[in-house]
């Protein structure tokens, strides 16, 4: 999508959410308004050392003593550094042996230990954080439906898989121990939602040739629940706009790792319309050549504009991150522009900030006063940063 967006205006639709959310969502806070925080850059890691340089960062982890961790997809290392940026070792290697990550694309740390999770094959090691050699385990949820293993709990794992009982087999999320016995529901199966404009363009000279030249494209325009996990293991929040579509409503509910909810928060926000001149756009570049085989291919606007599925507003939130302390961050929806916005709870779910980050940005792990991510540069390489909310 074209980044041809006016700043402007998206600003001004965030400072009408955030009077709505101080008239619905924190009546204690006597209608004053949500902070305006500033984001302070304070770290960026760029190393020139090919060793220790990041080329798909997947995830990061920050510890007690602030160094951070970071797992790169590409060569399933992770890198560690001191709190200044400064290299301090390197952990793994690629492979399917004990202790070697092979697509390894989530990182926690738990206590004493480091742990990186390989979703598609349930695969768990655990590192420790004095050093030492990792130790694989694989974690096999026992359900009527095959599950997946995706984080660690505070006692066992975190694993989601379907719900056999309803007709359109919904996710839910459930507890196992070691042995990949389920130990409770965390979060039960929610109605599966249609979230993506999603079509296939075929070209007509390749119409009898298995999938080749086809393209599968998608552009997000319909809110769908968002669920994050605890980086500590104590749970997991889940933010989903209202039953009826783009209402103007949105709730964060905490969920604890046996399943109880421990808090609930509804709020209001002004939707930001999908206008015509922005379908119209989407339709354009998503039907612009393209090469494939040696093969040009050009799309077909009206099977593209056919296969939308046509949402009258953007999304309300289209990513949730809980922090380290148990704080919440939303980043806001909408169009692309050079600027996004963040909006931060407490960790009771009441809303006291809001900030602005870069829109190659994205946040993996924050506490209320600090936020670490990945970023890119004008050349595409990964930038590891830590920002200060003030």
């Amino acid at each position: 999508m074209s980044q041809r967006q006016l700043l402007t205006g998206f600003r001004c639709t965030a400072t009408v959410l955030c009077a709505v959310i101080v008239a619905h969502a924190v009546p204690a806070q006597n209608n004053a308004p949500v902070k305006q925080l500033r984001a302070v850059r304070e770290l960026s890691i760029n190393p020139d050392d090919p060793n220790w340089a990041v080329i798909s960062p997947a995830d990061l982890a920050v510890d007690a003593r602030g160094l951070l961790y970071v797992l790169d997809y590409t060569d399933q290392i992770i890198r560690v550094f001191d709190s200044g940026g400064v290299p301090v070792r390197r952990i793994a290697r690629k492979g399917n042996g004990p202790g070697e990550l092979s697509t390894a694309s989530a990182l926690f740390v738990v206590r004493d230990s480091l742990w990186a999770i390989e979703m598609a094959s349930s695969r768990v090691t655990r590192f420790p954080l004095s050093g030492g050699a990792g130790r694989t385990s694989v974690i096999r949820p026992k359900t009527t439906q095959q599950g997946t293993t995706f984080a660690i709990a505070s006692s066992g794992f975190l694993a989601t898989t379907q719900d056999t009982s309803r007709p359109d087999w919904a996710s839910m999320f459930v507890r196992v121990d070691a042995a990949g016995m389920v130990l409770n529901t965390v979060l039960p199966a929610t109605p599966r939602i249609k979230t993506f404009m999603v079509f296939n363009i075929v070209p007509e000279g390749l119409r009898d040739r298995s999938t080749y030249g086809r393209q599968h494209a998608s552009q997000p325009l319909v809110s769908a629940p968002i669920v994050s996990f605890d980086p500590n293991g104590n749970g997991v929040v889940r933010g989903a706009s209202s039953a009826a579509p783009f209402a103007g409503e949105y709730s964060l509910t905490a969920i604890g790792i046996a399943g109880d909810t421990t808090w609930r928060r509804v709020f209001r926000y002004s939707p930001i319309p999908v206008t015509d001149a922005q379908i119209r756009e989407i339709i354009e570049n998503l039907a612009a050549p393209t090469v494939s085989d040696g093969i040009r291919i050009v799309g077909d606007r009206k099977m593209i504009r056919d296969s939308l599925v046509l949402a009258k507003s953007w999304p309300a939130f289209t990513a949730l991150t809980i922090g380290l302390d148990g704080s919440v961050f939303l980043k806001q929806g909408g169009p692309t522009t050079p600027l996004q916005t963040y909006w931060r709870f407490s960790p009771a779910g009441v809303a006291n900030g809001r900030f602005e980050m870069p829109a190659t940005f994205r946040l993996f792990r924050a506490t209320t006063g600090k936020v670490w991510g990945v970023s890119r540069d004008k050349d595409g390489n990964a930038l590891i940063e830590r920002y200060r909310l003030q």
